[in-house]
């Protein structure tokens, strides 16, 4: 089951990325070597999220278009969804490919690895609300739902039906160079579930959080 509301390539999305970006950056875009360094990360997200790799990776190629019409170099006008996000880090770490990217896009996008957690949090949900209004006005539509939000509003429906669910375990998080925060979870929730969740909040991605009890 696929939930995403991508609508691969249509014309008018199309012509989008032909309106702000040049010949040789859609071209980039749309090629084999973008999807093939991307798809291992997207596949994974697609398992997650019931979502296809194909529009994950769609995701990632309309945030750099969005990237490209604010100028955002430094990352600060604008943030990504916890899809976008993981796309993103991948790309950033296959040096080679962030380069021909960069290159392909006539954009240096520089990258801060502490992200905007604690006390830039506000300017993130800024550039979250600047970034959906953008992508809405471009695509003519929502961007997909963060996994983490997807999941948590799956608990929450089972928590409403459900007899057997209705107690909540309030646990603390303290993310790295990040402040406290708590959330609730449920008794049956995964550790998937819970970093998920961090992901969402702070921008911290799963595989670079540590969980102990």
């Amino acid at each position: 089951m696929c939930r995403c509301n991508c609508s691969l390539s249509t014309d008018a999305h199309i012509e989008i990325y032909r309106q702000h970006l040049s010949t040789a950056a859609v071209n980039f875009l749309f090629s084999n070597a973008f999807s093939d360094a991307l798809n291992t990360e997207a596949s994974m997200l697609a398992q997650a999220s019931l979502i296809s790799a194909e529009c994950a990776i769609e995701e990632f190629r309309r945030l750099l278009v969005i990237k490209v019409f604010v100028v955002d170099t430094e990352g600060t006008k604008i943030s990504p969804t916890p899809t976008m996000d993981s796309l993103w880090h991948t790309a950033i770490l296959d040096t080679k490919f962030y380069a021909s990217l960069q290159s392909a896009l006539g954009l240096t996008i520089h990258h801060d690895p502490s992200g905007l957690g604690g006390s830039q949090a506000e300017q993130r949900e800024n550039g979250l609300t600047t970034m959906t209004a953008i992508y809405k006005s471009f695509f003519g539509t929502e961007p997909l739902v963060p996994f983490s939000q997807y999941w948590r509003d799956l608990v929450y429906r089972h928590h409403c039906t459900s007899q057997t669910m209705k107690i909540l375990i309030k646990i603390f998080v303290q993310p790295l160079y990040k402040a406290e925060m708590s959330c609730e979870v449920n008794p049956t929730d995964t550790v998937d579930y819970l970093k998920a969740y961090v992901h969402g909040k702070v921008g911290l991605r799963p595989d670079q959080q540590h969980i102990n009890f």
